[in-house]
């Protein structure tokens, strides 16, 4: 899977991602019922199929013929795929400063005191203590 992604991708599309992730390999009937499971709205089949084919054609699927069905995978990574939007969040909102998002985390989602332990316990490794 790439390691640079270019593009941004639509709420939905990233709704779509989320479960061909989970996944992993997966029709266009498994994607929709397993939206319906886990978003409040609810989406057509032709809609799902629709947001699939553009995905495929961004690159962010592949897909391959099993059968009579066609299988997709994702081509990008889960993981490549959050570092990159993170990297553009921070180049083009936070004028390319990782602290300021960090910062902002902290000051704005009230986050307890397990998740700011494990930031502290993340920034002592990363600076060797």
């Amino acid at each position: 899977m790439g390691n640079k992604v270019a593009k941004r991708l639509t709420d939905l599309e990233l709704d779509v991602m989320k479960v061909v992730w989970e996944l992993n390999e997966t029709t266009i009937g498994d994607v929709h019922s397993r939206l319906q499971e886990v978003n409040k709205k609810k989406y057509a089949y032709t809609t799902v199929a629709t947001m699939m084919k553009i995905l495929e054609k961004k690159k962010f699927l592949k897909v391959k013929k099993v059968d009579r069905a066609h299988k997709y995978m994702p081509r990008v990574s889960k993981e490549n795929y959050e570092e990159s939007a993170i990297r553009h969040f921070v180049g083009t909102v936070l004028d390319s400063s990782p602290s300021m998002l960090v910062m902002k985390l902290i000051d704005t989602e009230g986050i307890n005191k397990d998740e700011l332990e494990k930031i502290r316990k993340s920034l002592e490794q990363r600076l060797g203590q």
